[in-house]
């Protein structure tokens, strides 16, 4: 039975791909099957998330595998990025726990986000 993959923007949901369960034949999918599946792959590059750390900050996690804060500074709504050490690749997503903000890379090591103030006083 397949699983349809399904995205929704304001109450309209689209089929944007599927999962089938393979038919099995001591433990592997029958080649008939594979040559039949005509639903577009989903490319591992596809995933974002978005975390909610207060009214006034939420952090997301682009496709390019950036890191981006979206926080209100009394003023406007201001985007700040954030990176993960270059040797730990791409973040995959962002967790918020309490008011300490980690991120998850594509080699499975979770980071904990600093955050530096720029003002000086």
């Amino acid at each position: 039975m397949p699983f349809n993959l399904m995205s929704c923007i304001n109450g309209t949901c689209t089929k944007v791909g599927s999962i089938k369960q393979p038919e099995s034949k001591h433990g592997r999918a029958s080649v008939s099957s594979q040559e039949k599946d005509t639903d577009p792959v989903l490319t591992i590059r596809k995933r974002i998330s978005l975390a909610r750390m207060s009214e006034s900050s939420v952090w997301v996690t682009g496709q390019s595998g950036s890191i981006y804060e979206r926080f209100w500074n009394g003023v406007m709504w201001v985007i700040a990025p954030h990176e993960l050490p270059t040797a730990a690749g791409y973040a995959t997503a962002t967790f918020i726990v309490n008011t300490t903000i980690l991120a998850l890379s594509e080699a499975g090591i979770l980071y904990q986000v600093s955050i530096s103030s720029t003002n000086s006083q």
